[in-house]
């Protein structure tokens, strides 16, 4: 078996039913090891053999290799950063579903732009409308 595969079957959660038993290499998707993933949202492929992964739900790629890393899934060594300054923040509801994700960009204008992707839109938050939303969203 080959390390792509390797790397899925570690990361299948074995629950019957469950999209992730239909991965494979380039298609679908399993559980991201850097949090509770309830529906797959990583996905794991091969280019010019290098191995490719990304979370559909917004866990930066730093944060990724380092929980690889830790289940050693990954090759120990300094995870390199990511070009895109960005700080992603998830919002999630009670049950641990994500329903959006905060993405902040550092250095834009001197400042940061803070914004929030919902579903595959971007839409841009000023911070303070963000906060409040978030915490009228605490109150109910």
């Amino acid at each position: 078996m080959d390390r792509i595969s390797q790397l899925i079957e570690a990361l299948k959660c074995g629950r019957s039913g469950c999209e992730c038993s239909k991965a494979l290499p380039g298609k679908g998707h399993v559980h991201c090891p850097s949090h509770e993933d309830t529906k797959p949202s990583f996905s794991v492929s091969e280019k010019d053999r290098k191995t490719l992964v990304h979370c559909q739900a917004g866990c930066s790629q730093d944060v990724v290799v380092s929980a690889l890393q830790e289940k050693g899934l990954w090759p120990k060594g300094p995870v390199k950063k990511s070009s895109n300054p960005e700080t992603r923040y998830q919002v999630r509801e009670s049950d641990g579903h994500v329903i959006a994700v905060h993405v902040r960009y550092e250095g834009i204008k001197n400042g940061t732009i803070p914004s929030v992707r919902i579903s595959k839109r971007k839409i841009l938050i000023p911070e303070d409308a963000l906060e409040r939303l978030l915490q009228g969203h605490q109150d109910e």
